[in-house]
């Protein structure tokens, strides 16, 4: 845990240095709140009745949307540390630490992503609440849930990016297959759209691919949408996501360890 804790800080620390890109991110998340606000804003004007939630809930879901995306965004570097590592050869100096490679990333991940809640993901809450509306979970026990489920989220969205950078060792061409990655992701995680306004069959669907647990789920929570025993019905599915994606990414990586062949300088 106290090498876990160390990584994680080092991760921090090294995320803390550029200034400028915070305050870039910043202006950057308030424009995509700014549309998002106005896009849903015009639509509730002409069918009020026709999203299931209220304006208030689906702006202060949409908006969240934004946060949560630039809260997770530093995750990404995952999947292309494992390909610059294999495709420069690299990656033989993962190899030789005395330390886990997936718990290695995942401690490094894990202080990227609380330097980001910490800074863009509260200035963005901030500029949200301050000028747009957003609202804040309707008491303690929601806010709870919701920072329970964020957290389950960021496993799922760690086990992903892990696999999606194993594919790098079996196929150096893994570039096309992370756009096709993104465009699903964002389609059925519930960023661009919420969930339950899909038609019928593209829900089905999407419950039954991870992606909701990255943002459907924990955002559902937070307006309030969920009822109590749905709200622990859709922890234990985030919960079964991450367990099982981190098991499935701990064995290709094995198998990759036993025959891996370092290309690259």
């Amino acid at each position: 845990m106290r090498l876990f804790l160390g990584f994680a800080r080092q991760a921090f620390h090294e995320a803390a240095m550029y200034r400028l890109e915070f305050w870039m991110q910043v202006l950057a998340n308030f424009a995509l709140m700014y549309g998002a606000f106005w896009l849903w804003t015009t639509l509730y004007a002409s069918k009020p009745e026709g999203f299931g939630v209220s304006l208030e809930q689906m702006l202060t879901y949409a908006m969240l949307a934004m946060a949560v995306n630039t809260v997770f965004s530093p995750i990404s570097w995952v999947r292309y540390y494992i390909t610059d590592q294999v495709r420069t050869g690299a990656i033989q100096m993962d190899l030789l630490r005395p330390l886990d490679f997936q718990y290695h990333l995942l401690a490094r991940s894990s202080g990227m992503m609380l330097f980001s809640l910490a800074t863009f993901g509260a200035a963005t809450f901030l500029s949200g609440a301050l000028f747009l509306g957003l609202r804040p979970p309707a008491d303690l026990p929601s806010a709870l849930l919701f920072l329970l489920s964020l957290g389950l989220a960021f496993l799922v969205d760690f086990a992903l990016n892990f696999l999606i950078g194993m594919i790098s060792i079996y196929s150096i061409g893994a570039r096309r297959i992370t756009w096709v990655y993104h465009a699903v992701l964002r389609f059925f995680s519930g960023q661009m759209v919420p969930l339950w306004i899909f038609p019928p069959l593209l829900e089905q669907i999407a419950r039954l691919l991870p992606f909701q647990a990255l943002v459907g789920i924990p955002l559902s929570i937070y307006i309030g949408r969920l009822s109590i025993e749905e709200v622990w019905s859709a922890l234990a599915l985030q919960l079964f996501w991450a367990v099982a994606l981190l098991a499935v990414g701990r064995l290709v990586w094995r198998h990759a360890h036993a025959r891996l062949i370092v290309q690259g300088g």
